[in-house]
């Protein structure tokens, strides 16, 4: 196979976030390793969306949109605009929560028995969960919609990670065939297992305000790539680097009783509340990589 990589006229990158360094410029090939954020890199080549870089005393991959070039001054010190930001950030106590309505658009999800609809449910939640987080003061909070729009998966991914998120948390809405099924579930990333302890709290105390079953976290692992994450969102997010990400499943719309109670707005605002506090209790507790 003819190599393509190609001299590069970059010379040096930033990283933008935790970002994984590859074998080969390719999505599933062997991790080397994860270059911090602010992490400089030097180029020795490229391939189409990847540049070939040092790391330690390896040679690896990483993708090209999640570093940025690296400036030299007069002096010929590194200076770097976003490392600098993410200090600011850091020093001011603000975590960046990005979240993402599930569906919205020409994709409905999931439609209850009176006619509910999951991307509806989702986009009010996601407000809501916005409005607490901003009332505590201590964090950024980013929508990946704001409106009922069509976003592709990959792209709400990629949002996150562009906008230096600390915490990524996707807002669904379950259904099931059995009638009878009910409860709250929380999917973290197969490649955080240390994250399990902080769905299974999230779980918990949205299952509690919404007096339904506690199911629990739970991973979905792809069956087409060992190892790796069915949920294209936090396979993405966690890939990219970001170390708190989550995908809520808040209740079955396909159970009537759990409709009736999830189409309640004061009931959809006292899971945006409890989703707000338990986060806003992990600020202390958060991994060293945010």
């Amino acid at each position: 196979m003819r190599d393509e990589t190609t001299i590069s006229s970059v010379k040096n990158v930033t990283t933008r976030i935790n970002l994984k360094v590859r074998g080969e410029p390719k999505d599933q090939s062997t991790l080397l390793g994860i270059a911090p954020a602010g992490t400089r890199l030097i180029v020795l080549g490229e391939r189409k969306k990847w540049f070939k870089v040092l790391f330690g005393n390896a040679i690896g991959w990483v993708f090209k949109e999640y570093v940025e070039l690296t400036q030299k001054d007069e002096n010929h010190k590194n200076i770097d605009k976003t490392d600098k930001i993410d200090k600011i950030d850091k020093i001011s106590r603000i975590y960046k929560v990005f979240i993402d309505p599930g569906h919205g658009g020409k994709d409905p999800g999931a439609v209850g028995q009176k006619g509910t609809r999951e991307k509806d449910l989702t986009l009010t939640l996601s407000k809501y969960l916005k409005e607490e987080l901003e009332k505590l003061g201590s964090f950024a909070v980013k929508l990946s919609r704001d409106q009922d729009q069509y976003v592709d998966l990959k792209a709400r991914g990629r949002a996150a990670l562009h906008w230096g998120a600390d915490i990524f948390i996707s807002e669904h809405f379950n259904a099931a065939g059995n009638r009878e099924a009910k409860g709250v579930e929380v999917f973290y990333s197969i490649d955080l297992p240390e994250t399990k302890g902080k769905a299974k709290e999230l779980s918990r105390v949205i299952a509690q305000v919404s007096r339904t079953n506690n199911r629990g976290a739970k991973v979905d692992k792809s069956s087409r790539y060992p190892g790796e994450d069915r949920i294209t969102v936090l396979d993405i997010t966690q890939d990219g680097g970001i170390p708190l990400v989550f995908l809520v499943e808040n209740g079955f719309i396909s159970n009537p009783p759990e409709e009736d109670r999830l189409r309640q707005d004061h009931v959809l605002r006292e899971i945006a509340q409890v989703q707000a506090k338990t986060i806003y209790s992990w600020r202390e507790t958060r991994p060293a990589a945010i």
